[in-house]
């Protein structure tokens, strides 16, 4: 993989900052997966995906987790629970249309975790899996897109809006080729 070190010249209060591979994200997701399960029983999934979930890979030091629940209205009811465990609803993060609901944790001023929640019936969810599933299968492919990041991440520090929409078309290029790759 190519270095890991972060952005050459980082901006003052950096919104966006990609880190070397810390080995704690399997053990945060999994504090996680515990207190959502127990808040979300309802739930069918509550994986670790993103960059944080592929060993070796830099990345922003915000843990990625998707849970899929067959109704998203369990999920407003529950808000004040998931609330008091530090997961803020953020309601137009995405589209209406999507059914995608998103929640971030923020401890101090770090956001720590961001959740995403999408149905049963969303193809999100398999996005999601496949391109992380890709990354750990192809380190060439991580070690691009890890050099890509920490790229974006020193030209956008301040930007997080930039950074995200910069990031999008790579992250659909890189799903392309991942579904290629499935499908063998």
């Amino acid at each position: 993989m190519t270095s890991t070190d972060g952005p050459a010249h980082p901006a003052a209060n950096p919104s966006v900052r990609v880190v070397p591979y810390d080995p704690t994200w399997p053990a945060s997701f999994q504090w996680a997966r515990g207190v959502l399960a127990h808040e979300v029983p309802e739930a069918s999934c509550i994986e670790h995906v993103g960059s944080t979930s592929v060993p070796g890979l830099a990345a922003k030091p915000t843990v990625d987790v998707l849970m899929v629940v067959n109704n998203l209205e369990v999920m407003l009811e529950r808000r004040e629970a998931l609330e008091a465990l530090g997961f803020e609803h953020r309601p137009d993060s995405f589209a209406p249309e999507r059914e995608h609901l998103f929640f971030r944790r923020v401890v101090g001023s770090e956001r720590t975790h961001h959740l995403h929640v999408l149905t049963a019936t969303s193809t999100e969810p398999e996005d999601y899996r496949l391109f992380s599933d890709f990354l750990r299968a192809n380190a060439p492919e991580a070690a691009l897109y890890q050099a890509a990041k920490i790229d974006l991440a020193d030209r956008y520090a301040t930007e997080r809006s930039r950074y995200v929409a910069a990031k999008e078309p790579l992250v659909e290029e890189i799903l392309e080729r991942a579904r290629c790759w499935r499908s063998g």
